[in-house]
């Protein structure tokens, strides 16, 4: 679970593959989830799982990120569902 991962990552780099479903294109984020970084969560973001075919583990829609939230810092965009980050 991605919850679990960003625990287990916290001021620590972990490495995720954002899909966008718009452009049918992936690419590699290195995100560092903090407690430091001025708002809720670990990573400032707001996820939501989803399923995908073809994914090898779970997939969850990036719905909202904070600004300056570790999220943010690593390029994840909000796009109406169309970014989803899945294990790597």
């Amino acid at each position: 679970m991605l919850a679990e991962m960003a625990r287990n990552h916290v001021d620590r780099p972990m490495l995720v593959t954002v899909y966008n479903g718009r452009e049918d294109t992936t690419r590699e984020v290195s995100i560092t989830p903090s407690e430091n970084w001025g708002g809720r969560g670990l990573l400032g973001a707001s996820i939501r799982f989803a399923q995908y075919t073809g994914a090898i583990d779970r997939v969850w829609h990036v719905l909202d990120i904070t600004y300056e939230s570790p999220a943010h810092r690593a390029g994840l965009i909000p796009a109406k569902g169309t970014q989803n980050i899945g294990r790597h």
